[in-house]
Formats: C-alpha cells, sequence, structure tokens
C-alpha cells in the first residue's frame, strides 16, 4: 500500500485514479516507414491493421510518438500470448529469427528518425496531430502536461 510506505517513512502520498493502460496509438509515420524497411530489408510481410489492444505501451503512446507492431512465432494450435504453449515457442529458433527480424526494422526506423531531419518533423507533426484528435475524445484517460 502506497500510504502505509508513506506513513513509514514520513512522508505524504498523493494516488490518482485514472485508466490503468490506455489504448495503442501508432504513429502512421512511422507505421509506414517501418512497413517499407520491414519487406525491403527484412524479408517480411506487412499489413497496415491496426489493433485495439490496452497494453502499459499504449500509456507511452500518448506521450511520444511511437510504433508497437505486432508480429507473429510459428506457434501450436491454442499456443496464443501468455500460455505455455506459447512460451515454449518463443523458445525456438524460428521465434528468435522472426524477433530479430522485428528489431532489425525497429531499429532501421528508429535510425532513420534520428539521421533525418526531414523525416523526425513529420513524425513530430503527425504526433500532434494525433495528439489534438486525442484531446478533443472525452475522458480518454491521456495527459500531455510537459
Amino acid at each position: 500500500m502506497p500510504s502505509a510506505a508513506a506513513f513509514a517513512t514520513g512522508c505524504g502520498v498523493n494516488v490518482e485514479m485514472n485508466h490503468a493502460y490506455l489504448d495503442l496509438r501508432q504513429n502512421p509515420v512511422l507505421a509506414r516507414d517501418y512497413g517499407k524497411v520491414a519487406i525491403e530489408h527484412c524479408g517480411m510481410t506487412f499489413d497496415h491493421l491496426g489493433t485495439s489492444a490496452s497494453t502499459d505501451f499504449g500509456n507511452v503512446t500518448y506521450e511520444i510518438p511511437s510504433l508497437h507492431p505486432r508480429y507473429a512465432i510459428p506457434c501450436e494450435p491454442n499456443g496464443g500470448n501468455h500460455t505455455p504453449l506459447f512460451t515454449r515457442a518463443a523458445q525456438t529458433k524460428e521465434a528468435h529469427i522472426a524477433t530479430m527480424k522485428v528489431t532489425k526494422g525497429l531499429a532501421l526506423t528508429g535510425f532513420r528518425v534520428l539521421s533525418d531531419s526531414f523525416f523526425y518533423e513529420e513524425v513530430k507533426a503527425a504526433f500532434e496531430v494525433d495528439k489534438a484528435r486525442a484531446h478533443s475524445r472525452p475522458d480518454n484517460g491521456a495527459s500531455f502536461e510537459q
């Protein structure tokens, strides 16, 4: 309990309840570039399907331009995320190869953000547009204070 720890140390605590996990807000400029890199440099297929997932990374996407691509690893039937079958599949060489392809694509996309100032500004502008759109939705739980 935060209040017990605060009391024990002579401190105060203020807990503000909010959304635990926000939805993922993919930066469209990063997604477009990652898709191109994934196909051209990593030999991957790519789709632009969004996700409705909520995750702790969703919270990050409300603060900075972000990308959270999804990908698959070879797995047995009914071996989706958070199952023992998925845990076993994640230990295979095939899963490692798939993960390294995604990692390479993310690294190349990130490098472009750092090395191409025009691209960086395009990423930032898309984030600002999305941030304004998020602020117009009621009770989205987002905080953009800086």
